[in-house]
């Protein structure tokens, strides 16, 4: 996740749904890197639970000032917002 907001700096959409690996940390670090991303699919990503409960698009956005950033974070039938 790094790599991809160190490099895709133009980056506009992104999904790494269903991911296991990624962590709240990759996707703030996506985040404040890809300064022109729009969406972000983050759904069924199963480490992401907890980040996103405790307001982490929330922070993300704000830290990083990218209020226009969407997440989608749907699980199969089931909202995490």
């Amino acid at each position: 996740m790094r790599a991809i907001s160190l490099h895709l700096l133009e980056l506009r959409e992104l999904s790494v749904r269903g991911c296991v690996r990624v962590t709240g940390t990759g996707v703030e670090n996506i985040v404040e890197g890809c300064t022109k991303l729009e969406i972000f699919d983050i759904s069924q990503c199963k480490n992401l639970g907890k980040w996103i409960e405790n307001g982490g698009q929330e922070r993300a956005r704000k830290v990083y000032r990218r209020p226009n950033v969407k997440f989608l974070t749907e699980k199969v039938g089931v909202s995490l917002r």
